[in-house]
């Protein structure tokens, strides 16, 4: 029975040492790859991070993975998209610019350019109105003189 817990636990430890020599057996490529790849995949704990500097265990677990997945010579793509099929697209820091994405990324530089053109139509509507009462303050000072005129004649 001893010799059964001591044989379980010398597995138990090669199994560990075979697991932290995965990620360090990457090349500097291979490294940078890796670290390229969770810059753009979002943690699904802290949300606002990538994965690769993310200190959620979740996190290093997805980041484990994308070391396995580069050192088994699988494409960026390939990673990408396999994240993508478990966790959704929400899974990317940066959203794809297809299908409706591509409405969300245009929409608003739209709305504000309309927005901008928006607010000099009304400076410009505003302007010519506050012209316009200027003019007809200046016509109902003239047609008021007329009128005093034609009061002080008919008084006569």
């Amino acid at each position: 029975m001893k010799e059964v817990k001591i044989l379980m636990t010398m597995v138990v430890v090669l199994f560990l040492c075979v697991k932290a020599q995965g990620s360090s057996a990457l090349s500097a490529e291979q490294k940078i790859k890796a670290e390229s790849i969770g810059a753009v995949l979002r943690c699904p704990v802290c949300q606002g991070m990538p994965i690769a500097d993310s200190p959620a265990t979740m996190a290093v677990e997805m980041m484990d993975l994308v070391y396995e997945k580069v050192a088994a010579g699988q494409s960026e793509e390939e990673i990408i998209n396999y994240f993508i099929g478990r966790y959704g697209e929400w899974v990317l820091l940066r959203p794809t610019t297809k299908g409706f994405n591509l409405f969300v990324w245009i929409l608003p530089p739209i709305a504000l350019l309309l927005a901008c053109l928006l607010i000099v139509y009304r400076a410009r509507r505003a302007k010519e109105k506050e012209t316009g009462q200027e003019q007809d303050t200046l016509a109902s000072k003239d047609s008021d003189d007329t009128i005093e005129a034609i009061r002080r004649e008919v008084e006569i």
